[in-house]
């Protein structure tokens, strides 16, 4: 079975702008996919991450993704979402991420843990920290959209359909231009 990663937002019934459950899904999406990114380049892969959408589902919003096929290999998708699951979940405990400092901690975690889920023979990841602030960037400007009661929750199917619940209360701070640019 191909590698799928499901975005759900459980909405509030009756919620007041709801062009902004869309936008939130939208921008998910887009920050998951420079995410993706992120990791590809991270091991030196050329080929630009994207994904397909496979399925979306009403009563909450549901949808489901996976990576173009012949873009990145199976092993590879799985290795990306099992990493990108292990940063979220270590998000659920912060409120906000402001300084190169705390990139720079998610980051060498991201790689540790991307160098765990991938095959021996792959060279380390080296995860572009300021690349790294963007994409966090966007996924806090989604959290934005989510209003207090929602939930985002994150699934993939290379990871057991174990899912979790996205902490929509956290907020990226950092002003991506200005980090990692060196002395």
């Amino acid at each position: 079975m191909n590698p799928e990663l499901s975005i759900k937002i459980d909405y509030l019934k009756d919620r007041h702008n709801p062009e902004e459950v869309f936008e939130a899904m939208a921008l998910y999406i887009n920050a998951y996919r420079d995410f993706g990114q992120v990791l590809s380049n991270s091991i030196g892969i050329k080929a630009d991450f994207n994904f397909q959408l496979n399925e979306i589902k009403s009563g909450s919003i549901l949808s489901k993704l996976s990576v173009i096929p012949g873009k990145i290999d199976e092993i590879l998708a799985n290795a990306f979402y099992n990493s990108g699951d292990e940063l979220f979940r270590e998000l659920t405990d912060i409120e906000t991420t402001d300084t190169e400092e705390q990139v720079e901690t998610l980051a060498v975690n991201l790689e540790t843990a991307l160098a765990k889920n991938l095959p021996q023979q792959i060279a380390d990841p080296n995860i572009d920290r300021q690349n790294l602030s963007f994409a966090l960037e966007k996924f806090s400007t989604a959290n934005q959209k989510i209003k207090p009661n929602e939930s985002v929750i994150i699934t993939s199917n290379s990871n057991n359909n174990q899912n979790f619940k996205f902490n929509t209360k956290w907020r990226f701070g950092g002003k991506p231009r200005e980090m990692f640019l060196g002395s």
